[in-house]
């Protein structure tokens, strides 16, 4: 898959998380998108937060709070989730939690699409915190493998301190 940083899909979030972190100098946030397939219909969206110094436990609360609901409604957009379930994190220790979420939009994709859905896997630790939404296309809305791939990011993308 490639990298793709300047994905218009990623436009929202990266404002949106931009406003919850800018009042941390400790908290760094990246949001990209990766794509694969001949439109790009294979996608990943990760949002990351990184922290300097560890969590705080009302930061690690609200973290988990999201990990656990998650639904969002923003101007056009709407989120909600099926059941949240347990996962491992694997060997870089925390908590994970995945879920399939189901997105409607007001405007439509260019195949008049205007409902999508994707699976979602979340990891906290110490001083990161995770979301890795994958489209159907990739992970057949299955929770265990979305899990593994998640798993498969991390251990590429994280280094214990």
């Amino acid at each position: 898959m490639k990298r793709d940083d300047n994905a218009p899909e990623a436009a929202t979030l990266r404002q949106q998380v931009a406003a919850m972190t800018q009042d941390d100098p400790n908290a760094h946030a990246v949001v990209t998108v990766y794509k694969s397939g001949q439109f790009g219909e294979h996608h990943a969206v990760v949002v990351a937060v990184e922290s300097d110094v560890p969590f705080s436990e009302k930061d690690r609360a609200e973290a988990l709070d999201e990990m656990n609901d998650g639904s969002a409604n923003a101007p056009g957009i709407q989120v909600s989730h099926g059941e949240v379930k347990d996962a491992d994190p694997g060997p870089l220790g925390g908590v994970m939690k995945c879920k399939v979420t189901f997105t409607k939009t007001e405007s439509t994709d260019a195949a008049g699409n205007n409902l999508f859905t994707a699976t979602s896997c979340a990891w906290l630790d110490g001083n990161t915190y995770v979301t890795v939404s994958e489209s159907d296309g990739m992970t057949g809305l299955n929770i265990a493998k979305a899990a593994d791939n998640a798993r498969q990011f991390r251990a590429q993308a994280e280094t214990r301190r």
